[in-house]
């Protein structure tokens, strides 16, 4: 997966901010990940311009803790997975359309 993202300040926009982050969860050993958030400033004077780039996999210490509180491995895989979506899209599209992901990425 490649994420490649832009955040511009336009000229005239002076001691505007922006921020940029781009998160990305590999959910298989053979899966990788590429994250090229970019900014753009048309204006000498900005407040604030940062970008970033986080990269995770579910680890074996989040399982193993979900594990020792009575969940299977694949319930604790689905709700840090559920976790990370909520987290990364639920003000952009919704949490109702979450589920459906998180559903659907459970029974694969």
């Amino acid at each position: 997966m490649v994420h490649r993202g832009i955040s511009r300040i336009e000229a005239g926009a002076e001691y505007s901010s922006t921020s940029l982050e781009t998160s990305l969860l590999m959910l298989s050993e053979n899966a990788s990940g590429n994250g090229a958030p970019m900014l753009e400033t048309d204006t000498g004077v900005v407040d604030e311009a940062r970008h970033g780039v986080r990269i995770e996999k579910i680890s074996d210490e989040q399982i193993f803790y979900l594990m020792t509180r009575g969940l299977s491995r694949k319930e604790a895989e689905y709700i840090i997975i559920q976790g990370f979506l909520s987290q990364q899209l639920g003000d952009y599209i919704g949490y109702e359309y979450i589920d459906m992901v998180g559903e659907t990425i459970k029974n694969l």
